[in-house]
């Protein structure tokens, strides 16, 4: 289903694909304020970092996305508060590959009807990691959050009002604590967080269901300290190579009452049946 066009609308009609500063200046002088179409924002078919993009300020008329918004591979480019005045997109929300520090603002988007990525922002991609997500806090609708691949992440806040998703996936991150989506209550598919050596607590206040598996994989210093205070049901939970872990107290009562239905314990520092934890822990 398209995004609608108000009758105040300035359309652009296709896909456009930004690859250098010049380009995005020029575009922005049109002041199109919906896409009908993907957006993409850098070189797509070099192997490379492009220095050409320093900002996205000239675009800061665009609204609505009738399709994707990528944003891709851009060595310079300094932050995307350009883009601070979007509120809808209709495919895939993506930041990969780009040597910000900050992923913040976004206020006014309250849809994004495909996946939202954060992929790749450190490492071997970029030399200035990214250190910080935040915003998002009008945001009440993605289909799969995955924040992948941010090795040097240390800030993650936002997406405050999403109060359902497919799946949430972080992976390579520096996170202490993961205190964000606050009112998450459903997650249909999957719930994880991987390789985060860094991190001690999760906190969930809201959430209800998780119909798939709720997962910690090579987080190495978490041990204990999840809040899931309204939690009602999760499918699977799965614990491999956590090598602290060995406090699953705040599960038993869980378990106790069929609130988890599985446990799959692997490689931890302690990996106790189900029934060890219902006695274990009183």
């Amino acid at each position: 289903m398209n995004l609608e066009i108000a009758k105040t609308d300035k359309v652009f009609k296709g896909n456009i694909n930004l690859k250098t500063q010049k380009e995005v200046d020029d575009f922005g002088q049109n002041q199109y304020t919906y896409i009908n179409g993907n957006l993409i924002i850098g070189d797509t078919l070099s192997s490379d970092l492009s220095k050409e993009i320093q900002n996205l300020n000239a675009l800061s008329s665009i609204q609505k996305i009738n399709g994707e918004l990528l944003v891709l591979k851009l060595k310079n480019l300094e932050s995307v508060q350009g883009l601070t005045n979007l509120e809808q997109v209709n495919g895939h929300f993506t930041i990969s590959g780009c040597e910000l520090k900050q992923i913040n603002g976004f206020d006014k988007l309250t849809t994004v009807n495909g996946d939202i990525t954060f992929g790749n922002n450190s490492g071997k991609y970029t030399e200035n990691p990214l250190i910080e997500i935040s915003g998002f806090n009008n945001l009440v609708k993605a289909k799969k959050i995955f924040i992948i691949g941010n090795s040097g992440l240390q800030t993650l806040d936002g997406f405050n009002q999403i109060k359902e998703v497919q799946t949430v996936m972080i992976m390579n991150s520096d996170i202490k604590t993961l205190n964000c989506f606050k009112n998450l209550q459903t997650v249909h598919e999957n719930f994880s967080v991987e390789y985060s050596d860094l991190l001690t607590s999760i906190s969930l206040e809201k959430l209800e269901t998780v119909n798939g598996f709720f997962a910690l994989n090579e987080n190495n210093t978490i041990n204990g300290n999840i809040t899931l205070p309204n939690l009602k049901l999760i499918k699977l939970l799965y614990f491999f190579q956590n090598k602290s872990f060995e406090n699953y107290c705040p599960f038993s009562h869980f378990l106790k009452e069929n609130k988890i239905v599985e446990i799959e314990l692997q490689g931890n520092k302690s990996n106790p049946s189900k029934e060890q934890i219902i006695t274990n822990c009183k």
